[in-house]
């Protein structure tokens, strides 16, 4: 693997571990720690996205990233789906069709509007899906940076809305603008050298004491469409991001470390889809304590298990690497 590779892999273990702490940090509970990571975690998905983005013709691109990012959706929820199906067969003994048709209509609400529980995740994935399109189509028409300008006006103005819209349109734009950032960067900072890494480490920790004195204000759930304080929350996600974009060039040099994060990099997506329902195992075993750690650990673990069992079968590996 090249180099420029396995440091973009740790960097995306490292984001999806922010995702599975960050789900476990409520903010009453750990303040800092969450308002942190959710300074720059899901912004820096869409910034990677950006940075190794490859332009296609729009309707090649769209087929490809419907293989790589809707087909293993429809997937991995059917696959949620069943032991759910199987718990109101068994145990709620639903067996009449206004059942089934109720528990449809769940699953189906789950995915459109990524309401609480184990589809909660799915708004990244379709959004990921459109805004990648979107942008490559942007990029096919030749379209400049002051539309891309126009775009984060209007992703501003449609987190205004109070209630989201189907499959989070209303945050495509503002994903956009973050994928172009990592593709602006790409262009520019050549695997983010490491002679230069003085720079980013100074902004990342300028950027992460500014988090902490504006607190709450400075979060970025892209999921509800919150986008902090205009501009500067911009500024600090995006530092953030280099600044774990150095960290990941420097674990890079640590063959251990290289490792470990590599394969939660690898397994990004399955840990993505998989680590809500898994994470809340140790709710049922008292004994789990503190369920902080616990829930991390089933979270990774368990996903993790499952993208190795899976990288053994040629017909599942191709899914999972997609």
């Amino acid at each position: 693997m090249a180099k420029h590779e396995i440091w973009i892999d740790a960097l995306k273990g490292m984001a999806i571990l922010l995702v599975v702490i960050g789900h476990n940090t409520p903010p009453s509970s750990y303040p800092i720690l969450n308002t942190i990571i959710y300074s720059f975690h899901m912004p820096l998905f869409f910034i990677l996205s950006g940075f190794i983005f490859s332009q296609k013709p729009t309707i090649i691109y769209l087929k490809k990233s419907s293989k790589r990012l809707l087909i293993p959706l429809f997937t991995f929820c059917i696959v949620l789906a069943i032991p759910e199906l199987a718990a109101w067969l068994i145990v709620d003994r639903v067996s009449d069709f206004d059942g089934l048709y109720k528990f449809l209509d769940r699953i189906i609400s789950g995915i459109t509007w990524s309401t609480s529980g184990w589809y909660t995740i799915t708004w990244f994935i379709t959004v990921l899906w459109m805004a990648t399109n979107l942008f490559n189509y942007i990029l096919c028409k030749n379209i400049s940076g002051l539309h891309i300008i126009s775009i984060f006006i209007i992703g501003y103005i449609l987190s205004l809305i109070p209630n989201p819209l189907p499959f989070r349109i209303n945050i495509v734009p503002m994903a956009i603008v973050y994928i172009w950032i990592g593709f602006i960067l790409r262009q520019h900072i050549s695997r983010l050298k490491v002679v230069k890494s003085t720079h980013y480490v100074i902004g990342g920790v300028i950027a992460l004491i500014i988090i902490s004195l504006i607190g709450e204000n400075a979060r970025v759930d892209m999921k509800f469409a919150y986008y902090g304080i205009p501009i500067i929350s911009l500024i600090l996600s995006v530092a953030m991001s280099l600044f774990l974009g150095v960290i990941a060039i420097a674990i890079s040099k640590k063959i251990i470390l290289t490792k470990v994060f590599c394969i939660l990099g690898e397994a990004s997506m399955i840990i993505m889809y998989l680590h809500i329902p898994m994470q809340k195992i140790p709710m049922y075993f008292s004994s789990l304590r503190p369920f902080l750690i616990y829930s991390c650990l089933f979270g990774l673990l368990i996903p993790l298990s499952f993208y190795i069992i899976c990288s053994r079968y040629y017909i599942l590996k191709k899914s999972i690497h997609r």
